[in-house]
């Protein structure tokens, strides 16, 4: 069994200005959130026993990492933030006034449709399930934080608990909430089996 310590990086500007970064943007977090997470270090360092972080290539999710936590951190490329293609820039406004159906009403992207030459929702589920492989694989018996973005944390709990994923959306506020779940091979084989 693995567990995993799974969260969404730490706003960066973008974020708090409700515009997409998609890969392409690789913004640093904002002075707020470093020092929200230099308050943070010791409470998350004295509550969480980690082996190690796997992170999003991305300066946001690096950041985020070694500002919070003191073990080795790795760079996996299947955690890296959806490409919002054409979108990327853009607030969430300008995204209505062009593609309304592709806001809810509360302000959030439905991730399940696929932005102008952005990477399609499949792929994005399908690295999802690639990359808990790996960490089944390669990590028994440890401790894992995992940081990465929105849509993929949610992703991740989706998957694990076997829930729709037509609910996952982007734009989320959920900076920073540390989400617990152990996952072994009989769960993973559930789990590639429930989502074929």
């Amino acid at each position: 069994m693995v567990q995993l310590f799974v969260m969404r990086h730490a706003p960066t500007t973008y974020n708090r200005e409700k515009k997409f970064m998609g890969s392409t943007i690789d913004a640093s977090i904002d002075k707020k959130s470093v020092n929200h997470l230099m308050d943070l270090r010791k409470k998350i360092q004295d509550e969480y026993s980690v082996d190690l972080c796997l992170v999003s290539p991305l300066k946001r999710a690096k950041e985020t990492a070694e500002l919070l936590f003191n073990c080795p951190i790795f760079e996996n490329p299947l955690l890296i933030e959806r490409s919002i293609g054409d979108w990327a820039g853009w607030s969430v406004e300008e995204v209505k006034k062009c593609s309304h159906e592709s806001i809810d009403e509360n302000g959030h992207y439905r991730y399940m449709l696929t932005p102008p030459n952005g990477e399609s929702f499949e792929s994005v589920v399908s690295r999802v399930l690639q990359f808990l492989e790996e960490v089944v694989s390669n990590y028994q018996a440890k401790n894992i934080v995992i940081v990465t973005h929105g849509g993929i944390a949610q992703l991740i709990d989706k998957v694990i608990n076997f829930d729709p994923l037509d609910s996952v959306l982007s734009n989320t506020k959920e900076h920073m909430r540390i989400r617990q779940y152990m996952i072994g091979e009989e769960l993973l084989d559930k789990i590639k089996t429930y989502y074929k």
